[in-house]
């Protein structure tokens, strides 16, 4: 195994079987169909013969996998067959999809960027109605925030003007409304290029909130939406898996 020891991936140590369960598949085959990613070594490998869906058993080399998709393969060969740091995967993805953020912003704070830029390309397909039905979902049971929410005054002010403010607020705040906003976007990013939602498994009011924005219109806006081109074999990795790995991190800060 070459895992290069990633302290931004270290927390992967203490998610479940489940938690893992949907990188490992995003990392071994294409979501959409199932097929089989031909550059992946991860079912082959001996960790995996051993434990198989015992994933948190073999996180280290499941971390290796998305280092090496990070690394171009023939600088993989040259670097001893390693890929490369989270941190640097992280930074590719903000550059294709177009994110700005400050030189020496912390991982968190660029991972939160990067949440950002989706939720707000997807809101500018959206009405002003389908906005405020966003907001109204995402809140339904949380009375945090829904006083987040009450302190604007969204009787005079649009809500796409106060949308992305709402939303940073959000990240910065912490506690379960953080994570239920970033495991939405990861949603609508799983949705987007595969077609369906993650698998990942969560209380019964998250499920039914993310299935009610999986579908209606805002699927609709999902199929017609257009981001930075995400459609390599590279990216349609990376791009997942930075989102996945952001959405966790946060579940993890927060003991959720």
């Amino acid at each position: 195994m070459s895992y290069r020891y990633d302290n931004d991936l270290e927390f992967l140590g203490k998610c479940t079987n489940e938690e893992l369960r949907d990188l490992f598949t995003l990392l071994t085959s294409d979501p959409k169909d199932n097929s089989e990613r031909i550059t992946s070594s991860l079912t082959t490998s001996d960790e995996y013969k051993k434990y198989g869906s015992d994933y948190s058993k073999y996180w280290q080399r499941i971390a290796e996998e998305l280092q090496l998709y990070g690394g171009n393969t023939f600088a993989n060969i040259f670097r001893g067959s390693t890929g490369v740091l989270y941190r640097e995967i992280l930074e590719d993805v903000a550059k294709g999809l177009k994110v700005t953020y400050a030189k020496y912003s912390s991982t968190q704070e660029i991972e939160d960027a990067v949440i950002e830029k989706i939720l707000s390309d997807v809101f500018s397909k959206m009405s002003e109605e389908e906005i405020k039905e966003f907001f109204s979902e995402i809140s339904e049971e949380d009375d945090v925030l829904k006083r987040t929410i009450s302190s604007y005054d969204t009787n005079n002010v649009p809500w796409r003007k106060i949308s992305m403010s709402l939303v940073r607020q959000i990240l910065k705040a912490g506690g379960f409304a953080t994570y239920r906003l970033s495991l939405i976007a990861v949603n609508f990013i799983w949705k987007k290029l595969f077609g369906k939602g993650l698998s990942l498994a969560m209380n019964r009011g998250l499920t039914k909130m993310i299935g009610n924005l999986l579908s209606g219109p805002i699927a609709l806006i999902l199929n017609a939406w257009i981001v930075a081109d995400i459609a390599g074999p590279a990216t349609r990795v990376t791009v997942p898996a930075v989102m996945l790995v952001a959405a966790l991190r946060k579940k993890k800060m927060q003991n959720l």
